[in-house]
């Protein structure tokens, strides 16, 4: 809005001449628009400007030094006797001190929510460039030096952040396409301290989902297609994961429990996925390191790194025969990798300081690899088609190496102490 940076040196002019005054500001040019703008405290600044029609602020701050901006605007290139937007929504409710929001709308029924209560938190929305439709966000942060930026391109997007604690950081970029294409869908949850999370899907019918629990957690999650679906679940200290799907229809999923596990996904192609899930009984694990990268279509891959769990299934065989014994995971590498279609490989480890391998290259390879112990190493290498090959390591510092090339080959693997 033309007037919105002149507006703003006047809010600061204000700020200066008057004090310990509030200041608001509002500026609206079309027809039917509504602003509500409530200040109780000392030194907050609100500026609302809407152009267009139907277009609805409200901006409600207690406290000292809050600060909001609400633009709300548009450019449909059809729109060429009343420009501006149409039915947008924006929301701004602050409590405590300094907190700042900024919400930038350009285009038609677009929501926009920022919700922060406690100081020296940030929320940044910017919706549209130009023009964009349908596009629903939220912000809601408790606690102090918490900051979020959701950024929605096109139609139909819906992104959500709730953050409870201090010092988290949530970044959100969606994009779609025009004239009413299916949008993407993203959430972050993070409840304890230092947690940050970054989640980017360019493309339609994406959806990523971060929960981290704890504190110092980081996560990313890139997704670049339609219809893919990633999920993550940290619970702890210093978790790191980061997940990265080019395609369609791709499926990832982590899940970590303790402290300092690191687990890694790529997926390049269609309808394949990626599933890492380590723990360890009821105080979790550490330590454990997981790498899953996949290349080609329907490919699977499934890591546990824990001391409880154990494959069930039909379709897969049973790494572990027996609840892992070993009551703990730490340490522990994995790292599977995956290069054509319909391969599968299947890994768990128990106890601590082990080491395992998969590579595999072709079409409908299958690779089963358990250890329960310390010190284990397992090494399994297929390249060509149809392959199988199952190993299992009970105890301490066994070492198995496979390698397979051709078709249809078999391994079976067993070492205990």
């Amino acid at each position: 809005m033309k007037k919105m940076t002149m507006t703003v040196a006047a809010l600061a002019m204000c700020a200066f001449a008057f004090g310990q005054s509030n200041n608001s500001v509002v500026i609206q040019t079309g027809n039917a628009n509504g602003s509500t703008v409530t200040q109780t405290g000392n030194i907050n600044e609100s500026l609302v400007g809407q152009t267009g029609d139907r277009n609805t602020a409200t901006v409600d701050q207690d406290g000292v030094e809050n600060d909001s901006t609400v633009d709300q605007d548009g450019h449909n290139p059809d729109q060429s006797i009343d420009p501006g937007g149409r039915d947008n929504i924006a929301t701004v409710s602050q409590i405590g001190d300094r907190n700042t929001s900024d919400i930038d709308t350009n285009g038609d029924r677009n929501e926009a929510t920022n919700t922060q209560l406690g100081n020296d938190n940030e929320a940044y929305v910017q919706q549209g460039v130009g023009y964009a439709e349908d596009n629903i966000s939220y912000s809601d942060q408790e606690g102090n030096d918490n900051f979020s930026r959701q950024d929605q391109r096109f139609d139909n997007n819906d992104a959500g952040v709730d953050q409870l604690g201090n010092d988290n950081r949530a970044i959100q970029y969606q994009t779609s396409g025009p004239d009413g294409s299916p949008g993407n869908l993203a959430r972050i949850n993070q409840e304890g301290d230092g947690n940050v999370s970054r989640q980017r899907q360019k493309g339609n019918s994406n959806t990523a989902f971060d929960d981290q629990i704890g504190d110092d957690n980081w996560n990313r999650q890139k997704q670049t297609g339609d219809n893919n679906l990633s999920d993550v679940d940290q619970t702890g200290l210093m978790h790191r994961s980061d997940v990265l799907q080019v395609g369609d229809f791709n499926r990832s999923r982590i899940i970590q429990v303790g402290d300092t596990n690191e687990g890694y996904q790529t997926q390049m192609g269609d309808i394949n996925f990626a599933g890492i899930y380590q723990n360890h009984n009821d105080g979790g694990g550490s330590g454990n390191v997981s790498t899953q990268t996949q290349t080609g279509n329907s490919n699977a891959t499934g890591m546990i790194q824990d001391g409880i769990t154990y494959w069930i299934g039909g379709s897969l065989a049973t790494p572990l025969p027996h609840p892992p014994t070993s009551g703990y995971s730490d340490n522990n590498t994995a790292t599977q990798t995956q290069d054509g279609d319909f391969n599968g490989a299947y890994s768990q480890q128990a106890g601590e300081d082990n080491i395992l391998t998969q590579l595999q290259t072709g079409n409908s390879n299958r690779g089963y690899i358990a250890q329960d112990g310390i010190g284990n190493m397992a090494t399994d290498v297929q390249t060509g088609d149809g392959n199988l090959t199952n190993t299992l390591q009970l105890g301490d510092l066994h070492v198995s190496t496979v390698s397979q090339i051709g078709d249809m080959n078999t391994s079976s693997t067993s070492q205990s102490n």
